[in-house]
């Protein structure tokens, strides 16, 4: 039997490069970069409570730092040391308690670029990717100079299949530090991938021959090639994919292997 036949469909495997899962140390660094925004939003001094919170989360000391975060918030409630706190509350897991705060307050404060902002990336987090399409693009149109909330507000578009995806893709090549990215280019390939377009192999390739070492991109330029049966070229990139991930184990894994050894029986088969 031709394995081609049985192959899964493409938009069900290829991957959005960046931020599938929050891993703790990605976590951390964005905790500590949400603060620093908010301390840099703010125009007065918050509090004792609240710059020893800020204090201890900049040691990586998030028990004590969520203690003087809560006690800031109860003593001086500003959207400030609110949404300081509900930070904390999302590095203890808290989430669905830190996204109420956080729609909260940028609800409140629509004008406020900083809190759409923390409030779209809390929530793109916790895969809630709607609901952080709505709040990056509100923060976005405030302030066209985060560059880091454009790239986000693109890579939820091409998870939602949004044809705002191409405007925004456009719109980052032309920043420097985001044009020649092969994240960028590897999403933008994933959303032609959805639409059925044929600039998605070209794009794809670009972006692997960019990042030679992105096992993600390596794996969704393999299954187009799969998919458009070039099958030799696919075994080699399922095989790098293998070998970039070979510390890790996931279905994604699995899926992969199945494919390697669906292939070579094929090819095999197919010879004289």
């Amino acid at each position: 039997m031709h394995y081609h036949k049985t192959q899964p469909a493409m938009v069900d495997n290829v991957k959005c490069y960046s931020s599938e899962i929050i891993k703790e140390r990605v976590m951390k660094k964005r905790l500590l970069l949400l603060s620093s925004i908010l301390l840099t939003a703010c125009s007065s001094d918050p509090g004792e409570d609240f710059n020893k919170a800020v204090e201890h989360a900049d040691n990586q000391n998030w028990v004590k730092s969520a203690k003087y975060a809560k006690r800031a918030a109860e003593n001086n409630p500003t959207s400030l040391t609110e949404a300081f706190n509900a930070l904390c509350l999302l590095k203890q897991s808290k989430q669905a308690e830190a996204i109420e705060v956080l729609e909260r307050l940028a609800q409140k404060e629509s004008d406020s670029a900083v809190l759409q902002y923390i409030c779209g990336k809390a929530l793109l987090d916790s895969q809630n990717l709607s609901a952080a399409y709505y709040y990056l693009n509100n923060s976005y149109k405030l302030d066209k100079s985060n560059h880091d909330c454009l790239l986000l507000l693109f890579q939820t578009a091409v998870k939602l299949n949004k044809p705002e995806a191409k405007t925004l893709f456009l719109q980052a090549q032309k920043i420097p530090k985001l044009g020649s990215s092969a994240v960028l280019t590897n999403n933008i390939a994933v959303w032609y991938a959805k639409q059925g377009l044929p600039n998605a192999y070209q794009k794809f390739r670009v972006a692997s021959l960019t990042d030679r070492n992105n096992p993600q991109i390596m794996l969704n330029n393999a299954i187009l090639l799969d998919q458009k049966k070039h099958y030799a070229s696919a075994l080699k990139g399922y095989r790098t994919y293998l070998l970039l991930t070979r510390k890790q184990s996931s279905n994604q894994h699995l899926y992969v292997s199945n494919r390697i050894a669906a292939i070579e029986n094929y090819l095999k088969n197919q010879s004289p």
